[in-house]
């Protein structure tokens, strides 16, 4: 059965995203996210007694710990780490009365070579912590407490220790505050709700974080001659300060974060007022110009009135270019060695436009808050290669900003004999990129000091879970930033920012000297964490680490591969090609089968190779983690690690499981048997019930399926139970009923286009008219040639024509190329593979594309380029917005507005 042409009979109706999302229970509600009431709660610790006699050299606490506070601190902002401090010794049984026989322990100051630097010497008869700053001495009260609970008994061993951060700045970020941004577009500068309640700020200070950025709008809060107040300016000002305070106490600075001199659409009432301010013109924003001393003016009074209202402030974290359009310069992307469009700033040199800007923001700034600290963020995260200027752009910022840049962005890895190249934001890729070590070193040889922005938790590649356990990776990561004279760090992004191990180490390594191999440091980091049982923690996280570095290095696997939320993931025996969702937009619904959208630079095979081995080492981790379980008594913290661990083993046993599903449905359809078949049945059983086992942890702990850009849970415990069913009650049958097919002589493919939802089949040569009307097409095969002619009806054509190519079984990443029509004929404007791999679609350089005066064009390619199956092509066109079939989907990063569902089955 099938269909020759599309009519207007048979034009098909899609369902929206919204009603398809509607098909689904709604994730849990805010009020549902028991992290939060877990965050408000003293984080549980344990001093252990398991010996009672002291070991020769050692300190013998066991009479009890006096505290003597001789360090000033007029301010009292130390008060909440000798509370906590406090709260330890009595929790542990080490609290002294008035006993003179306690162990004294005198926290003093004293000279040190740098801010945060800190002493702690202990002898037989007491210790002494010293630091010439309030900041050095909490550093050394938390380091002080992890002794005592990496102790098995109340015995210190004596000795001194000293460190000092090379790390100067460790920031972080509220997990579940608003992104004021879609999909939630909130603001917290304007609710009521305290996103860092005590103990929250208490983790995060433990754990070494000294700074949290919060989301802002410059001109929202201050004003300019150029500009009148915000009327709720002075509500977000008072919710900041009170911020600034309760954050102030745990010694954690506020930074705000933004993206400035934000362009201007039409209407703006600045642009209206002030045009001089603006150059450049790119997608309908005006780009502010530097060049224009109104501009600087601008820059000043706007960075200076934010400042001077509230002075206490960290500083400012600004991405400067990239992301968002701001000055003339992002008229030009990084891998475009051009001129500024810009009459002004088109006659100067890129580095001396990007100075101006950032110098008028620092005078300002550090008019009103000389220690602020004034980050410019250039965000580069493509993986093409960049112009000479993007590389030294660091040289240009002033020596009283930092220059931050993206650690992993453009890094290349091999993996299965291959370079692969995987974009911005990864955990598994250690790096740094080779773009990062050029943009830093261009900018330390001009006196810079340098960011590195990281994914410290985690990272999109698996951002569904509140961290990653893999502390080896983070180490090697800090090394290689410390060697490269790194002083400051941005730790994550909208994810990868929940408290826990990951920051642990971060912060831990930020004052490490690297003294100790990776092995002897995870032993160091377990021990107060771990107790009894840190050995076995310290191998499982060596272990979790090198399988963790097995992701497949993919932009596109990062973004949409099963390893997010394959457990919710739609199941099809059948190509169908439901499209894959994008899990930090909570609008679509769960992903469907079209894995080939998540394969860009890898096959299928290579792909299910690597996540074999991520799920085999993870699984090898784990008996080191469940014997630590068994070794130890552990805290309900430790209960929650071991939970998100097993949890973390079943996401990438899920990965591997679709991965084999679809692996064996390209078999099947290619003239595999009933065995075929009887191993994808196996498959699915075995994901009905590992989805059940996820709920159950889900229930146990709220934080898993939590995605903090998207703000709510992508999947849950009522999802899951969801897809079970319907694997048990449609994909199940559906295999039972295509194994009965295959027995009555029919093939999969004739078994697959009787169903009514199969894709129109159109064969060469017959013209097809597009579904929305304006243009036909059709396709011809001229002996190694695949021809696709398109005919519109005006006889003009003009516009842009965009081609969407997939395979039959969806498992290669499609591909979709747009051309732009006109007079002069038809020319490639750009490929979805330029963008995520750095290079062209293979089919883009080797086509052959003409036109005629009278509407008609012509596109040829060898067939060999293309992504056919035994002689079967997915596909479908768009004149302008015009769709030759189906009517769209909602645009996703990097596949925009198709849905390989909505394609015709091209067969010859």
């Amino acid at each position: 059965m099938t269909k020759q042409s599309v009519t207007p009979s048979e034009k098909r109706t899609y369902a929206t995203v919204e009603q398809l999302l509607a098909a689904w229970p709604p994730p849990p509600p805010d009020s549902a996210w028991t992290f939060v009431d877990d965050l408000q709660k003293p984080a549980p610790r344990l001093l252990r007694r398991e010996r009672l006699v002291a070991r020769d050299g050692e300190a013998d606490l066991s009479g009890g710990v006096r505290v003597k506070r001789t360090f000033p601190d007029p301010q009292g902002v130390l008060d909440t780490a000798y509370d906590d401090l406090d709260a330890l010794l009595r929790e542990g049984g080490l609290a002294a009365g008035a006993d003179d026989n306690a162990y004294t322990v005198t926290i003093t100051a004293a000279p040190t070579d740098c801010y945060e630097a800190y002493a702690i010497a202990i002898n037989a008869h007491g210790a002494t912590i010293t630091a010439n700053d309030t900041e050095g001495i909490r550093r050394a009260v938390y380091a002080f407490e992890d002794m005592l609970l990496a102790a098995d008994g109340p015995f210190l061993p004596c000795g001194g220790y000293q460190r000092q951060p090379w790390l100067k700045t460790r920031i972080s970020r509220c997990f579940f505050s608003p992104v004021k941004r879609w999909p939630v577009n909130t603001d917290e500068l304007l609710d009521d709700v305290n996103y860092y309640p005590d103990e929250y700020l208490n983790r995060l200070a433990h754990e070494g974080i000294n700074g949290l950025w919060l989301v802002v709008a410059l001109r929202e809060l201050g004003e300019t001659s150029f500009t009148e107040r915000d009327p709720k300016a002075d509500r977000r000002i008072a919710k900041l300060h009170r911020t600034i305070r309760q954050c102030a106490r745990y010694g954690i600075k506020v930074f705000l974060f933004c993206i400035e001199p934000f362009a201007a659409m039409a209407g703006d009432p600045l642009l209206t007022a002030h045009p001089e301010l603006f150059g450049a013109t790119v997608g309908g924003r005006h780009l502010f110009c530097p060049s224009s001393p109104a501009t600087q003016k601008y820059l000043r009074e706007l960075t200076e009135s934010v400042f001077r209202q509230a002075s206490d402030l960290g500083g400012l974290i600004n991405i400067t270019h990239g992301e968002r359009g701001t000055t003339c310069l992002s008229a030009l992307g990084g891998s475009v060695d051009a001129l500024i469009p810009c009459p002004r700033c088109g006659q100067r040199p890129h580095g001396d436009v990007i100075r101006d800007s950032l110098a008028a923001m620092a005078a300002g700034i550090h008019a009103a808050a000389p220690d602020a600290i004034f980050i410019s963020w250039f965000y580069f995260p493509h993986v093409n290669e960049h112009a000479p200027w993007a590389h030294t752009i660091g040289a240009s910022v002033p020596t009283d900003a930092v220059a931050q840049f993206n650690y992993e962005s453009g890094g290349a890895k091999t993996q299965l004999g291959r370079v692969r190249h995987g974009g911005d934001y990864w955990l598994s890729y250690v790096g740094p990129a080779e773009r990062f070590a050029r943009q830093a070193a261009a900018a330390r040889q001009a006196g810079v000091e340098v960011s590195a922005k990281l994914q410290v938790g985690c990272s999109y590649e698996l951002g569904t879970v509140p961290f990653i356990p893999a502390p080896g990776l983070i180490y090697r990561k800090l090394r290689a930033m410390r060697e490269m004279g790194v002083n400051h760090s941005m730790f994550c992004w909208y994810v990868g920012n929940y408290p826990g191990l990951m920051n642990h180490a971060g912060g831990r390594l930020a004052f490490e000297d690297f003294s100790v191999d990776e092995h002897e440091f995870l032993r160091r980091l377990a021990q107060p964490l771990w107790g009894a049982a840190a050995e076995a923690a310290a191998k499982a996280w060596e272990l979790f680490s090198a399988a963790y570095e097995n992701m497949p290095f993919s932009l596109m696997f990062q973004y949409y591969g099963p390893q997010n939320t394959g457990s919710v993931w739609q199941l099809s025996a059948y190509p169908r090609l439901w499209p894959l969702s994008p899990p930090w937009k909570p609008i679509f619904p769960p992903s469907g089968d079209a894995l080939g959208e998540a394969l860009a630079g890898f096959s299928l095979d290579d792909a299910l190779t690597l996540m074999r081995r991520v799920a085999d080492g993870w699984q090898e981790g784990l008996t080191y983690l469940r014997q630590g379980e068994a070794q130890a008594r552990l805290n309900p913290e430790r209960r929650h690690d071991l939970c998100l661990a097993e949890a973390l083993g079943l996401h990438f046993e899920n990965a591997v499981n679709l991965l084999s599903f679809y692996q064996l449905r390209q078999q099947l359809f290619a003239g595999g048997k009933e065995a075929t078949l009887a191993e994808m049945r196996c498959l699915a059983e075995r994901e009905c019930t590992l989805s059940l086992q996820l709920a159950e942890l889900c229930e146990e702990d709220s934080r898993l399926g939590f995605h903090s850009e998207a703000l709510c849970h992508r999947y849950y415990p009522e999802l899951l139970r969801r897809r079970s069913e319907l694997i048990r009650a449609s994909v199940l049958p559906e295999i039972d009923a295509l194994a009965s097919a295959m027995q009555s002589g029919q093939t999969p493919w004739q078994a697959f286009l009787e169903l009514p939802e199969a894709p129109t089949v159109v064969a060469p040569d017959a013209w097809q008219p597009a579904a929305a009307g304006g243009y036909a097409w059709r396709f011809l095969i001229e002996e190694d040639d695949f021809v696709l002619e398109v005919k519109a009806e005006d006889g003009a054509g003009a516009g842009l024509l965009s081609v969407y190519m997939i395979d039959a079984l969806g498992v290669t990443f499609p591909i979709n190329l747009n051309l732009s029509w006109g007079k002069d004929g038809l020319a490639v404007q750009s490929d979805n593979y330029l963008h995520v791999l750095g290079y062209h679609a293979p089919h883009g350089p080797a086509g052959r594309y003409v036109c005629s005066g009278d509407g008609a064009a012509s596109l040829r390619w060898p067939l060999a380029m293309l992504p056919v199956e035994e002689r079967r092509m997915r596909l479908n066109l768009r004149l302008n917005t015009s769709f030759a079939h189906g009517n769209g989907y909602e645009h996703r990063l990097y596949l925009a507005g198709y849905s390989p569902e909505q394609t015709v089955l091209l067969q010859w």
